[in-house]
């Protein structure tokens, strides 16, 4: 936090302090009059600046009110699916799911990204989490990423997710045939008895 007055005499000014009532925060002897405030405690202030002539003489600013608040928490971002190494055929359409939540504000939007290339933006949370979805026109391998951005400008991806694309779609197993289980008796050659 930087503080700043202007000050002005005839003969010169020798010094400008900064002041929160009657505590000094610091002070500044030359032009521009400025201090750094490094330690400013989270919460309002009212800060004047009390200038001094050169020979004698003060002059009061009046108060300036501001807020200095808490540094940002970025969010944080969680692909819930699907897995990592998801199989997929190219036609097909697999949705993104992201949990997303900013531990000292709110989510603004989540981002999902195919490598560089955006895919879409997504805005409000359906049952708590954010839905993208993923349609590859082509075969090959992608990396899939999903970046959140809070109400403060905050910004963080979470991991990003390697989706593999066959260049058909895949096919689910419908039924299975029964299976049969074969004794060592049956599977002995014909003409020949166990010992």
């Amino acid at each position: 936090m930087t503080l700043s007055a202007e000050a002005s005499y005839t003969d010169g000014i020798e010094k400008v302090e900064f002041y929160e009532g009657t505590t000094k925060i610091g002070e500044a002897t030359t032009a521009p009059y400025s201090y750094i405030w490094a330690d400013a405690p989270v919460g309002s202030h009212s800060v004047t600046a009390k200038a001094y002539a050169v020979g004698g003489g003060t002059a009061d600013s009046s108060a300036v009110t501001f807020t200095v608040s808490a540094p940002n928490v970025r969010p944080v971002v969680n692909i819930t699916s699907p897995p990592d190494h998801y199989l997929m055929g190219v036609g097909q359409t697999v949705p993104i799911i992201v949990e997303a939540t900013d531990p000292d504000g709110e989510i603004v939007s989540v981002d999902f990204y195919c490598g560089t290339t955006k895919l879409e933006t997504v805005t409000k949370p359906i049952d708590g989490t954010y839905s993208g979805t993923f349609a590859p026109l082509e075969p090959g391998t992608y990396v899939v990423t999903a970046i959140a951005t809070d109400d403060r400008g905050g910004i963080m991806g979470g991991q990003s997710l390697q989706i593999e694309v066959g260049d058909a779609p895949l096919e689910k197993i419908s039924s299975i045939s029964t299976l049969s289980m074969i004794t060592p008796e049956q599977a002995s050659p014909a003409g020949l008895t166990s010992i």
